[in-house]
């Protein structure tokens, strides 16, 4: 075997060179950015497939919780926590005649009662009415604890409590007249298959 003369050599080398070279473009063109597109892709795959699988976890509870709903709807259709009535009128005039009730167990007489309702939400109406009573303090307190511990839950709001004008009584026991207003309301459940409509 004849040795490579210089030239020739230099010449060999340098191609290899070239096609290393060639290779290492190619390589970082088209190879790497294709491998990183392929690592892109899987990492997508992969979180496509955990999504996936939350949401056939998810869909898998909708039997339960559609039982859930309906069993909620039922209790709530038999709890004592609403008023009952037809209409939120009749609901209105049911909670004026339990007041008046609760107050004349008191010894209280109620004066004038304006009975009003909001817009209904979630399928409950609130039912309120005004009150306006002249009391004294301790059966305005029974009164107050009465209304709201009886059930159906009611609740007081927007009270106005008014003493008399002038001297107090010369005794501190003698009971001061007061002059009382309050907002009572409660929610009312319209009958089954009904929707509440708020009162015009």
């Amino acid at each position: 075997m004849r040795p490579l003369a210089p030239g020739s050599l230099a010449s060999r080398l340098a191609a290899i060179a070239l096609a290393v070279a060639v290779a290492l473009l190619a390589k970082a063109a088209v190879l790497d950015p294709a491998l990183q597109a392929q690592r892109q892709t899987t990492e997508a795959l992969g979180q496509a497939a955990a999504q996936l699988a939350r949401l056939q976890a998810v869909a898998a509870t909708k039997p339960r919780l559609e039982a859930l709903a309906a069993r909620l709807e039922r209790d709530m259709g038999r709890s004592d926590a609403f008023l009952r009535a037809d209409t939120e009128a009749l609901a209105g005039a049911a909670l004026q005649e339990r007041l008046r009730s609760l107050a004349g167990s008191e010894g209280i007489a109620l004066g004038a009662m304006q009975w009003g309702a909001e817009k209904a939400e979630n399928g409950l109406g609130r039912v309120s009415v005004r009150v306006q009573i002249s009391t004294s303090i301790g059966p305005l307190y029974a009164l107050l604890a009465a209304i709201e511990t009886g059930t159906p839950p009611l609740f007081i709001d927007d009270i106005d409590i008014q003493g008399p004008p002038g001297p107090q009584p010369d005794h501190a026991y003698q009971p001061v007249p007061l002059s009382v207003s309050f907002d009572c309301f409660g929610y009312w459940l319209p009958p089954a298959g009904g929707a509440a409509k708020a009162a015009p």
